[in-house]
């Protein structure tokens, strides 16, 4: 559900020209830097942010890249001066592992973004600040479909500190007129290739690296909690139209996938696309214990505004794929 928003003075942001894209090696970043590389005909002066530059692909001569440390507030100001758009994918996830590294997970999807708005409250020309959330703010629900209408009760560090986050982004915007998106986005899947790491972003990756390797598939219970699921290609499309609809900002939605699917299936999909087995063992207390449930978001509040459904679904992605690559 869209929230109330205010219409912001958008003096020299409304070209959108110049788009920075911090955490541009992780997963979503590295698709969104190469969807407006592809989509750039010179148009977008793209810059893309990371602590290490070495693990960053520029995919195009229009793209350039700055290292940039959120957690470094005393240099964060002339690196974010100057931009229409700020994507903060900088973050650290992990729903278990956030319970034993508390600490880096506080400093950089809290601290991080406490820095990012302190910096940005002073500009003249505010930039829109994207920022992913995530499903696991709302926790464990009574309900398969859940809106933006859903109180969160997140019950693990990680979906608390994304939440706090987005409170952090709301109150800072209250205060000092920094327009913003934040999505809370569900389970997105895809190629992921960066320097940085081969991927293992999300469970369905996952999946599919462990059969790449040879390796059976294991699943936690029997499987049929229910998920919906979105290609990388559709949500970085997703994220890129968004910021251009004024009508969307300064809201909290649902980015999710149409495809609603129980995680038995997907491992079954994956299974028999690469020959290998899936085993199911028993729930550990730790993860029993966060574990969601059935959760199925609903996005429709988002796709009636920007005019778009995603329509690709895992079948097709296994289909294309060819070894361990996209066959393009």
């Amino acid at each position: 559900m869209l929230h109330k928003w205010t219409e912001f003075k958008l003096i020299g942001v409304i070209a959108l020209k110049k788009i920075l894209i911090i955490g541009a090696n992780g997963f979503i970043g590295s698709h969104l830097a190469r969807y407006y590389s592809k989509h750039n005909d010179n148009e977008y002066s793209i810059t893309l942010a990371c602590r290490d530059i070495s693990t960053v692909d520029l995919h195009s001569d229009h793209i350039h890249a700055i290292e940039l440390d959120v957690l470094d507030k005393k240099h964060l100001q002339p690196l974010l001066s100057g931009y229409d758009v700020i994507y903060n994918f900088a973050g650290h996830s992990g729903a278990l592992s956030s319970f034993y590294n508390y600490n880096q997970n506080l400093e950089v999807n809290c601290r991080g973004m406490l820095n990012i708005l302190d910096t940005v409250k002073d500009f003249e020309n505010k930039p829109l600040i994207v920022f992913p959330s995530t499903r696991l703010v709302y926790g464990h629900t009574t309900s398969e479909k859940v809106n933006e209408l859903f109180t969160p009760q997140p019950n693990t560090i990680y979906g608390s500190n994304k939440l706090a986050a987005e409170n952090y982004l709301q109150s800072y915007s209250n205060l000092f007129d920094i327009p913003y998106l934040i999505f809370r986005i569900s389970i997105p899947y895809g190629l992921f290739d960066t320097k940085e790491t081969s991927g293992n972003y999300g469970f369905i990756n996952y999946f599919i690296n462990r059969a790449l390797n040879g390796d059976p598939i294991q699943i936690y219970g029997d499987g049929t909690q229910k998920r919906d699921i979105i290609y990388i290609q559709d949500l970085v499309s997703i994220l890129y139209k968004s910021v251009h609809e004024f009508k969307l900002r300064n809201n909290i939605l649902n980015l999710g996938g149409t495809e609603v699917i129980s995680v038995g299936e997907i491992a079954d999909l994956v299974a028999n696309k690469f020959g290998t087995n899936v085993n199911k063992i028993n729930w550990t207390k730790e993860l029993e214990r966060i574990e969601t449930g059935d959760m199925v978001l609903d996005s429709s509040a988002l796709y009636s505004q920007i005019g778009f459904t995603p329509q690709f679904k895992l079948k097709d992605y296994l289909q294309i794929m060819r070894g361990g690559e996209e066959n393009a």
